[in-house]
């Protein structure tokens, strides 16, 4: 059986600055391209949280994504409250934040090769979250629903 942390059979390896070549962003403008390309009503719960936690989404644009997973993880680790938010909404939030990354690579990853290369095909990584929450509904989480 899955766990509700093997969310997707795409790998991604990025680091160094070595996918910029690509037109991945470098980790510290990684959340202002996120914010920016990843459509509002997708990421609902992730920008709630962003606000909560930072203040607003201006200040939210400059946070390490990095740091920001690791601080939902560490919340789901130990169990405990994150800027108001439960251990279920944080889970929801995870989810959200997960599968933008995705999302952002994946978009980026297909300007790129559409611009250079002449590609055309797109495959939507938020076809996933659904999935990701039915998952998360068979390992017994509850209160998955707001």
């Amino acid at each position: 059986m899955k766990t509700e942390f093997e969310y997707s059979k795409r790998v991604y390896i990025i680091g160094a600055g070595m996918s910029a070549e690509v037109g991945v962003p470098l980790i510290k403008d990684f959340m202002e391209k996120l914010l920016n390309i990843v459509p509002a009503s997708k990421i609902n719960k992730l920008l709630k949280f962003l606000i909560s936690r930072y203040g607003s989404l201006r200040k939210s644009k400059k946070k390490n994504v990095e740091r920001i997973l690791s601080e939902l993880d560490k919340s789901l680790i130990k169990g405990t409250y994150l800027a108001g938010f439960d251990v279920p909404a944080i889970r929801k939030i995870r989810i959200q934040l997960i599968n933008a990354i995705t999302y952002t690579l994946s978009k980026l990853h297909y300007n790129f090769l559409k611009e250079h290369y002449n590609y055309n095909s797109y495959e939507d990584p938020y076809f996933y979250e659904a999935r990701d929450l039915r998952l998360l509904n068979v390992l017994g989480v509850k209160h998955l629903r707001k």
